[in-house]
Parts: structure tokens; C-alpha cells; sequence
């Protein structure tokens, strides 16, 4: 059976093009002593990111995914909602396609990361509480947000920036 008659091939290439236009702004975030974060491309020279991944205001660098780095620098961040925004030295990103559309609770969605310079990576999910951008991975567990205990400890950082649906990103 082709992947024109049989849907689930279908299905499958349709989200591996999804990840594929996600992936071109979803970026390798460095900002803190060990492991490095996500984040997403908001204009041509401004990352979004979680503010828990930002534990410094100088040298902080960005890996696109186009495998450029380009320094960064602290823009503003906001703890409560744990978002941070970088601004980049160079205006060289490719910013996400911003949605217009309300997230559905039953929703299907793919949460995208860059956590290391070996490339992108996508869980699948679906949207389980209203528009919280709470996810449950259908592999198991709920990513609530920078206070999901699941783990003992923060949720996967490539949970925490991006989804993408319908080839448009909802941040």
C-alpha cells in the first residue's frame, strides 16, 4: 500500500514536514553551566525561552538550525511565566509563523527542541488542559510547566517552548 492509500503513512509525513518547518526556528539556547535549552524564534533577532534555562546575563550564545552560533544577550525576563528573551547580535533567525488559533483540549500537537547541537527533536502529545499548553506526552506523563514535578525535577526542556500544529507554532 502507498503512502497515498495508507493514512498513517500519510499522517507520518505530514509530521515529519511539520517538524521539519518548526525546526527551522526552534533554537540550541546557551545560557547556564551544564546542559543547554530550547528555544524559539520570535523575530529575526529575538529568542523566547524559559527563564528557568537563563542562569547567565553574559556570554550566552544561540545555535540555529542552520548550525550558525551567534552571541546573545538578555533582553528582559519574566519569572512568574518563566519566559526569558534573548536578543541576538545578529538579526539572522528564522521567527516562527505565529497561529491565530485557540488550542483545543484533545488537540494533537508536536513539542520541538534543539537541547544539543546533534539536531532536532519532537515528542507527541495532545493539549489536555484548555489553553495552559499543558501536554500529555502519549508516551506518558503531563508537561504542566516550569512547575511539573513529574520528573523530580523541571520538565524536559524541549517540552517547555514550542508546539507545532498545523505547520504554525503557538508559543
Amino acid at each position: 500500500m502507498s503512502s497515498e492509500t495508507n493514512p498513517l503513512s500519510a499522517y507520518s509525513d505530514h509530521l515529519v514536514r511539520a517538524v521539519s518547518r518548526g525546526g527551522e526556528s526552534t533554537v540550541l539556547v546557551d545560557a547556564r553551566r551544564r546542559i543547554p535549552a530550547s528555544g524559539i524564534v520570535y523575530l529575526a533577532d529575538q529568542i523566547l525561552t524559559a527563564d528557568h534555562v537563563v542562569e547567565r546575563d553574559e556570554d550566552i550564545s544561540v545555535l540555529l538550525a542552520d548550525g550558525t552560533r551567534v552571541a546573545a544577550s538578555l533582553a528582559g525576563r519574566d519569572p512568574g511565566s518563566d519566559l526569558a528573551l534573548l536578543r541576538l547580535a545578529e538579526a539572522r533567525a528564522t521567527p516562527a509563523e505565529k497561529t491565530t488559533t485557540e488550542g483545543r483540549v484533545g488537540e494533537i500537537v508536536i513539542a520541538l527542541g534543539r537541547p544539543s547541537p546533534g539536531g532536532i527533536e519532537a515528542s507527541l502529545g495532545i493539549v489536555c488542559a484548555g489553553n495552559s499548553l499543558q501536554l500529555a506526552d502519549l508516551f506518558g506523563g503531563v508537561d504542566g510547566g516550569a512547575d511539573d514535578q513529574r520528573h523530580g525535577e523541571d520538565p524536559p526542556d524541549f517540552l517547555v517552548p514550542v508546539c507545532v500544529h498545523r505547520h504554525r507554532l503557538r508559543a
